[in-house]
């Protein structure tokens, strides 16, 4: 296993840890369930389950980036709210 640092803004951490709370379950586990969640959506995945494309990392920045913005507008105006993995990304798919 590769171990992985990011800098993540004090109230995305807080957002976090708090639907991870929420779901019983540690932010370790939510975050690498939600990678792997948003890394299948974005594969083309084959039959076979072999990846047929990947994106770069540009364009996973490309297209977090603005879902991210609005996230931390959103818990910077006191709009926060626990929400489940599957409206995390539902709302994700959105942007």
């Amino acid at each position: 296993m590769t171990k992985v640092m990011i800098d993540v803004p004090d109230n995305l951490h807080r957002l976090v840890k708090t639907i991870a709370t929420s779901q019983g379950e540690t932010m370790k586990h939510f975050v690498l369930r939600a990678m792997e969640n948003l890394a299948k959506q974005e594969a083309k995945i084959k039959n076979d389950n072999s990846i047929h494309e990947l994106i770069g990392e540009d364009e996973a920045d490309n297209f977090l980036k603005p879902y991210l913005s609005t996230l931390v507008a959103k818990i910077t105006n006191g709009e926060e709210k626990v929400m489940s993995s599957e409206s995390f990304f539902k709302e994700l798919a959105k942007s």
